[in-house]
Parts: C-alpha cells; sequence; structure tokens
C-alpha cells in the first residue's frame, strides 16, 4: 500500500479537505461512485484499489499497489 496523510487544510482531494464534515465527506465521494463506509472515528471512501479516509483533522489517501520489481526503500 502507498499513501500519504494530509493535514494542511489548503489541500483538496475532489474538494474535501482535512476540516471538512463526514457529511461533506459522503456527499463528495458519494457523487464519485464510491463505496462509503462510516467506521465510527472516521469515514472512508473506496473505490477499486484506492482509498479515502477523513478523520479528525486528517485526510488519507492510500492505494494498493504491487511490488513485483522488488523495489526496497
Amino acid at each position: 500500500v502507498t499513501g500519504i496523510e494530509i493535514t494542511d487544510p489548503s489541500v483538496s482531494v475532489y474538494g474535501v479537505t482535512c476540516l471538512s464534515s463526514f457529511g461533506e465527506f459522503d456527499e463528495a465521494f458519494r457523487e464519485l461512485k464510491c463505496e462509503i463506509e462510516d467506521c465510527g472515528t472516521f469515514h472512508r471512501a473506496v473505490f477499486g484499489r484506492s482509498r479515502v479516509e477523513l478523520s479528525p483533522g486528517k485526510l488519507s489517501v492510500a492505494v494498493t499497489v504491487t511490488n513485483r520489481s522488488g523495489i526496497m526503500f
């Protein structure tokens, strides 16, 4: 999995920032036909191998990828 965490409110993903409400998050990602999961303290939008999560003050974006080349950092 490769991902980033966004805590800067000037950065948005599909119009959602780390300060957005769960309602705003759900609405934005439903429009994109994502599956929305209410996980209590955070909400998750899933589409394909990608997921975006909103928790208070943090927006996380992750994509499941393979490492067929065996790259190590």
